[in-house]
């Protein structure tokens, strides 16, 4: 019997220690490809500032409408590469929040400046100008992420690194120099980046901009201690974690959404989740978790399920899906509100859903909070038929709907939107209801991991 018992108990701790060293596996992998995927938006957005700085340089002094049109479209693709790389390193987002701010600027104006000259309008003093600042600005930031570069391979520091010593209190002298190093690197650029000019423009990154208030944030301010009550009832924290919540940190005291920043680490602190509320009416803004994603268990339905799952909890309801893509086995879905039949666009907010399990992985809400509101929907002085006529005739249209659509400058224009094709390719046309104008045109673009828009 003893024999027996014995067998059992070593039959036990064998599978134990089995399935012990295959958690440690996963977790080294899941690691791994943490990091590769960090390095690699590292170095990508290196790179991506040395082509920034360099095309805003020839900006400046090519003269003929031909050369800064070219030049402008690349300014405007590289700082959406830029941006993309930057939002996937593990970064508080009130650190970066001038920075991503001019990086979307500076995108934006290269497109303002790209459609003014082709409907036959030379380049001002003034934009001129404005270009010169913004080269100004990216040749500042080239340098210190450069500079950064350097830093990070003498020190031989890793984003794994960084992660941890967020999470934790830096105990050595080395742990203390390398948060140091992340700590002023960040803020100072972010400092830096905010004492630069304004720039006005008619565009939805114009420094004018800033000043506009958001039409859904009511009530009074909360408290630091209201902010991390509300935080601790997301519904993406499971009961049976002991969570650990940062202090939370004012940001944006003279912006249009002040905010709450907060750091989120369970027992294991890998992962952190970085969380921003808004001070008034205690709005979750935005929610990032960069944990990989290595399997996909989950249909796109059942995710999608889940985010408006989601959405409910937080009080948005009467959305509708207008956009997924399926990346590293993360579904990305974008939401607008839908209002008497009609698609509101500025009422957005995004979601991210794991798809090994179904978690809330990211959220996204400042473009519904600055927008939302009671509308009163007037007749359109077009009927449909009267906006098909503004077409090109050689598109096929394959359905229409009513949308409310946001321009450059920040006003929303009510519009028909035609799904049409041309040549075998998908776009959205859309016609102002009021005046027949060609307001914009989006190709579509669609393949087993979703659809999207350019």
């Amino acid at each position: 019997m003893y024999k027996k018992l014995s067998i059992a108990l070593t039959i036990a701790l064998l599978l134990t220690a089995g399935w012990g060293y295959s958690q440690y596996r996963v977790n080294v992998l899941n690691n791994s490809l943490m990091e590769n995927s960090y390095q690699s938006a590292f170095y990508n957005l290196v790179n991506d500032m040395k082509s920034l700085s360099l095309l805003t340089a020839k900006n400046n002094i090519a003269y003929s409408d031909a050369q800064n049109s070219r030049l402008l479209a690349e300014v405007r693709m590289t700082a959406n590469n830029a941006l993309e790389n930057l939002s996937v390193l593990p970064l508080q987002h009130y650190t970066l929040s001038r920075t991503e701010k001019f990086l979307n600027q500076i995108g934006d104006y290269a497109n303002t400046l790209c459609g003014e000259i082709a409907i036959g309008n030379p380049l001002t003093r003034e934009q001129r100008k404005g270009l010169e600042e913004l080269s100004k600005q990216t040749s500042y930031l080239q340098q210190e992420i450069a500079k950064l570069e350097e830093q990070m391979t003498e020190q031989k520091l890793s984003f794994r690194d960084k992660v941890s010593l967020l999470a934790n209190s830096p105990k050595s002298g080395q742990e203390k120099s390398q948060k140091s190093l992340w700590n002023t690197t960040f803020t100072s650029m972010n400092q830096q980046m905010s004492d630069y000019p304004t720039l006005i423009y008619a565009g939805a990154y114009s420094d004018h901009m800033e000043n506009l208030q958001p039409k859904q944030l009511e009530g009074e301010e909360i408290s630091k201690e209201e902010a991390l009550e509300i935080i601790e009832k997301l519904p993406v924290l499971h009961d049976d974690i002991q969570y650990d919540f940062s202090d939370p940190i004012e940001v944006g005291t003279d912006s249009a959404v002040p905010i709450y920043s907060i750091i989120i680490t369970g027992t294991e602190k890998d992962y952190p989740i970085n969380v921003d509320i808004s001070k008034t009416g205690g709005k979750i803004v935005t929610m990032l978790n960069n944990r990989p994603v290595t399997e996909n268990n989950m249909s796109q339905e059942d995710a999608i399920a889940r985010a408006k799952e989601f959405l409910k909890s937080q009080g948005y309801e009467n959305l509708e899906v207008t956009y997924t893509l399926k990346e590293d086995n993360i579904l990305q879905l974008e939401f607008a509100n839908k209002d008497n039949d009609i698609y509101c666009y500025g009422d957005r907010v995004k979601v991210k859903i794991a798809l090994d399990n179904g978690e809330v992985l990211g959220f996204e809400s400042k473009d519904f909070l600055m927008n939302h509101c009671d509308r009163k929907f007037e007749k359109p002085k077009l009927s449909e038929t009267e906006a098909k006529a503004k077409l090109n005739p050689n598109v096929q249209i394959e359905s229409s709907r009513l949308v409310m659509l946001p321009n450059a400058s920040g006003e929303e224009v009510l519009c028909y939107e035609f799904n049409s094709q041309y040549n075998g390719q998908n776009y959205l046309i859309y016609i102002n209801a009021e005046n027949g104008n060609e307001e914009d045109i989006l190709q579509v673009f669609t393949d087993d991991n979703g659809s999207w828009t350019l």
